[in-house]
């Protein structure tokens, strides 16, 4: 990791909503009424966020610059440029549970009150909004990257001046760590969630294959499409 003058970090807001609701599903502003508000997300993204403040105060490495700048970022509820590629996945991402939904305006309120500026762009999803600040970001010398996720799509992003952070396992990864970790530069993680993928996370996925068979292929091969055109020369049933 390279140090720098200046830290952005961003918080991927939108992946921790059911980490945290799964955690305090029953959590109430009345815990004596069933109907009051749910607050355990709120609750519990405010803890984060104060965690995080103070992990960042006490680690001040020589990555986290002088000054330190703050996002939280969420899906825009409207439609995306991504719904016409999957629009399964789509209209699953749009149906939060309503408990979620009722939480997400005060969880919004209460960042900008603490210093993180929230931000939900049109047409766009979180990841899509997390990616582009984090290369505009980094074009700037003096700037580091921190992105603050447990999403295992934003790993592509990973380099020595962006680093992944899972706030809750408090892993960090920069793009030695996704080396490490996945045996592959950041470059092809890409390729490696598509290959890998479950049909459970809504995304098309290659049946039989498995993890270390979609490192082994894209190691020799060098990218997906690398694999698919030489499918013929792959041993079955990954070659089908």
């Amino acid at each position: 990791m390279q140090d720098s003058e200046r830290t952005l970090i961003i918080l991927d807001g939108y992946s921790y909503l059911y980490r945290h609701f799964q955690n305090y599903q029953e959590m109430r502003a009345n815990p004596h009424k069933k109907g009051s508000l749910p607050t355990g997300v709120i609750y519990n993204t405010m803890t984060e966020i104060s965690n995080i403040n103070s992990l960042i105060s006490s680690k001040r490495s020589p990555f986290f610059g002088k000054t330190l700048f703050h996002a939280c970022v969420y899906d825009y509820k409207g439609p995306s440029f991504r719904d016409e590629w999957m629009p399964d996945l789509a209209k699953r991402k749009r149906q939060l549970p309503e408990a979620i939904q009722l939480q997400i305006d005060p969880i919004e309120n209460l960042c900008e009150i603490l210093g993180w500026k929230t931000l939900k762009i049109p047409g766009l999803r979180a990841i899509d909004v997390i990616g582009t600040l984090a290369k505009i970001a980094t074009k700037k010398p003096d700037t580091n990257v921190v992105v603050i996720s447990g999403n295992q799509d934003l790993f592509q992003l990973a380099s020595d001046r962006v680093v992944i952070f899972d706030s809750i396992s408090r892993y960090e990864r920069d793009d030695n760590g996704v080396v490490r970790d996945f045996g592959l530069l950041p470059s092809l993680m890409l390729d490696f969630q598509v290959m890998s993928s479950s049909s459970a996370d809504g995304k098309r996925n290659i049946p039989k294959m498995t993890p270390a068979s979609s490192v082994k292929l894209l190691k020799k091969y060098g990218s997906l499409q690398g694999i698919i055109e030489n499918a013929d020369s792959t041993p079955n049933p990954v070659g089908d």
